[in-house]
């Protein structure tokens, strides 16, 4: 009996066909196989590579920075970040004798304005220096072809693919987002131009010796008569020793005249040392008249003198005068301020009025914190402060 009315031969036929479907499926299957394999090794690949970039440069950029931020705060950092690399290289390594970060940072314009306006952290800073990166969802309809399976079934290749390429490469990442930095550009202040474009004078001391000369004489020199007479030797010593003390003041303020010459004029430095003797001269000529040797000498008392009251010894050290559980971290913290003076001083900084007050704040700010020292002893330690750095001063 022939299997449902079919004869040996129909069967035989579509045996025939069932077995060459199978065959071509198989084929299909093959190649699709393939071409998910293929595809989805070109996308891991990619997305790997992407990740890895993106990682070098943070990585970079990282150690780039770790050295600034260790030094500055971070909006100084956002701000030195937006300079030119010689620029910036220049004004760190001009800088970096300032202790502290807020010090350093006073020589820029954008420490304090944007204080709590453009919030950063560190690794906001870092990814906001880098090119971004941002990982979108690929669409993989229509990458891979469909077998007659697919059709049959309803089935999609591109979930096959799709879950390939997370298994070797991992959930998309997400994206990083950045700051505009732009608020930090800018340039350092005045101050800070000085510190980090200008050259030092290179005869201070040369020149303070010229101005010495100049003050003796208008003190009357060795020649002075006095009711007919010579002056005595020692009236001739002391003034020598006036003029020389005075011509010290003039000599940082030389210094630092020519350093502000170069940027508020251009000048070169050759050009602003010139200038600055001009400067110099034309304020001695017009306050030192060479027929008022008296009122001469006065002002250049006025101005060398102390100002701090008399018995108060300046090689006194502060372990009489603080008190306290905080006493050992205080005298440290005085001590700090005192050399951060000598170190301006050192680089031919003016120690002015203003710098004197400067500090005097600080040293105030630093013991009324404490709650315990009473006027009277906040004036006690600030005029002991003063007698020590007074030979720092310049009297401006």
């Amino acid at each position: 009996m022939a299997f449902l009315g079919l004869s040996g031969d129909a069967l035989t036929f579509l045996g025939g066909v069932a077995t060459g479907a199978s065959k071509e499926i198989d084929k299909q299957l093959e190649r699709q196989q393939e071409a998910i394999k293929e595809a989805s090794s070109t996308a891991i690949r990619a997305r790997l590579a992407g990740r890895k970039k993106y990682d070098e440069n943070i990585e970079e950029m990282t150690k780039a920075i770790k050295p600034l931020l260790a030094q500055y705060n971070i909006s100084n950092v956002a701000q030195l970040m937006n300079m030119p690399e010689t620029q910036r290289n220049k004004i760190v390594s001009s800088l970096a004798s300032i202790g502290g970060k807020d010090e350093r940072g006073t020589f820029f314009k954008a420490l304090k304005e944007f204080d709590g306006k453009t919030p950063l952290t560190s690794s906001q800073l870092i990814s906001s220096l880098v090119p971004a990166y941002t990982e979108s969802k690929i669409d993989y309809s229509g990458l891979i072809p469909n077998t007659a399976v697919d059709v049959l079934f309803g089935t999609k290749p591109s979930d096959q693919l799709e879950r390939r390429i997370t298994a070797g490469a991992g959930a998309l990442r997400t994206k990083t987002p950045t700051i505009d930095l732009s608020p930090y550009e800018g340039e350092l202040n005045l101050e800070g131009k000085i510190r980090a474009f200008s050259k030092d004078a290179s005869d201070v001391t040369s020149t303070a010796k010229t101005f010495s000369n100049t003050l003796f004489q208008s003190m009357g020199g060795k020649t002075k008569l006095e009711n007919g007479v010579y002056r005595d030797v020692g009236g001739q010593e002391g003034d020598r020793e006036l003029a020389n003390r005075y011509s010290l003041t003039l000599g940082n303020v030389y210094a630092k005249r020519v350093r502000t010459l170069q940027i508020t004029k251009k000048l070169s430095v050759e050009e602003a040392e010139a200038q600055a003797k001009l400067d110099i001269q034309s304020y001695l000529n017009n306050s030192f008249t060479i027929n008022n040797p008296a009122s001469n000498r006065k002002i250049m008392l006025q101005f060398t003198k102390s100002d701090i009251k008399q018995g108060v010894n300046p090689n006194q050290g502060y372990g009489k005068v603080i008190k306290g559980d905080k006493k050992a971290t205080t005298i440290l913290g005085i001590d700090f301020l005192e050399k951060e003076i000598q170190s301006r001083d050192s680089n031919n900084e003016a120690i002015t009025r203003e710098v004197k007050n400067e500090y005097v704040s600080k040293l105030d700010k630093i013991l009324r914190s404490q709650n315990i020292y009473s006027e009277p002893e906040i004036d006690k330690i600030i005029e002991l402060f003063l007698a020590r750095i007074n030979k720092y001063l310049s009297g401006e």
